[in-house]
Formats: structure tokens, C-alpha cells, sequence
């Protein structure tokens, strides 16, 4: 059982990585050191047993879950999942100037955005003022506290609320509950508008 939960896990983060093209050069690097590192089958989970592009690509997933989480831990038996993730963190935190280039290396781009957010069980949804029917899947990067972004929840399920929001805005892919939505935006910092 815990190795298929693994395996599902490993399969969500390569997911939310689907759309980036390429996997940014220094996450192949140490992909690479990492695998130096190891020797033949000595690797603690069977997905590390891939070699080549597919370790880099199990790699680059576990470091993007490391950078988007830049706070708390990783808890895996995995050496290559906790390499990378930890890697990843450590990479956010030192480089602070390169985060934006980094993200889009992942297929993230900045945006600054003012728009409805829409709440509630399962829910998180941001309609953007300029968009055209296109929601994006919401929520904090790293999956910190609403307060800490600049939000203050109050009880319970909230009517729709206009919001002013900074983050990361993903490429097409499959976002949030059961993938429902092209888009995620990992916000750093938002603000309510008065109407």
C-alpha cells in the first residue's frame, strides 16, 4: 500500500511539472551530482532505479515541490526525493533575485492581478478582472496560513471576495480538486478590495 501511495504521489508531482518544456539546467545538475552519488541498485526506492531523463525528470519534480514549499519538510524514505526537495528549498531561500527565472524555467510566470476570489468546500478559485471566463486554481505558495499572504479568513465559507493578488500564474495544465481547472496561480502576497 505505501508503494502505491508513492507512486501516486510521484505521479501528481510529475503532473504539476507537465508543463514545463524543459527541466531548468541547474536542477539537471544536481540531478546529476545526485546520481553520482548513488550506486547501481543502491538507490532506496525502485523510481530511483530510472536513469538518465527520467531520474532528471522524477528529480525536477521533487526539487519544484521543494522550491514552491520553501518552508517545513519532506517526509519520504526516498534519497532522491529528499535530496532534490531539500535542494529546492535551499535554492528559493539563497536566490532570492532568480526566483522569478527559475519559476518560468517551470512554466511560471509573475503576475499582479485584481479579480473574485470564490471559496468554499473543495473551491478555490480566482477570476481575474481582465480574463475572459478563465478561472485559475488559487491558493498560497508553499500552502501557508491565507494570514500570512495578507488574507484573514473569517469562519466558515465565505461569499465571493474581490482580492488584488502577486504570484506565480502555471502554464496550461491540470490544477486543483480532481484537476478541474487550466490554471494555478501560487500567490505571495494578496489584499482585499473594497468595492
Amino acid at each position: 500500500m505505501f508503494r502505491t501511495i508513492s507512486t501516486l504521489l510521484l505521479s501528481s508531482l510529475l503532473a504539476a511539472t507537465a508543463g514545463a518544456a524543459d527541466i531548468p539546467d541547474v536542477v539537471i545538475q544536481y540531478a546529476d551530482a545526485f546520481a553520482r552519488t548513488q550506486s547501481g541498485d543502491g538507490l532506496s526506492r525502485p523510481e530511483e532505479s530510472l536513469h538518465g531523463h527520467a531520474l532528471r525528470e522524477a528529480y525536477a519534480a521533487s526539487f519544484f515541490q521543494g522550491l514552491t514549499h520553501p518552508h517545513g519538510g519532506v517526509y519520504t524514505n526516498s534519497a532522491l526525493r529528499q535530496d532534490a526537495w531539500t535542494r529546492g528549498q535551499a535554492w528559493w531561500r539563497e536566490h532570492p533575485l532568480e526566483r522569478a527565472r527559475i519559476m518560468a524555467e517551470y512554466g511560471y510566470v509573475v503576475v499582479e492581478r485584481e479579480g473574485v476570489w470564490s471559496r468554499g468546500f473543495e473551491k478555490s478559485v480566482f477570476m481575474p478582472r481582465d480574463a475572459d471566463r478563465e478561472g485559475w486554481w488559487m491558493s498560497t505558495l508553499g500552502d501557508r496560513a491565507w494570514s500570512e499572504v495578507g488574507l484573514e479568513l473569517g469562519p466558515g465559507h465565505a461569499p465571493a471576495t474581490r482580492v488584488r493578488i502577486v504570484g506565480y500564474l502555471s502554464s496550461k495544465g491540470r490544477y486543483g480538486h480532481i484537476g478541474g481547472w487550466e490554471r494555478e496561480v501560487l500567490v505571495t502576497s494578496a489584499a482585499r478590495v473594497e468595492p
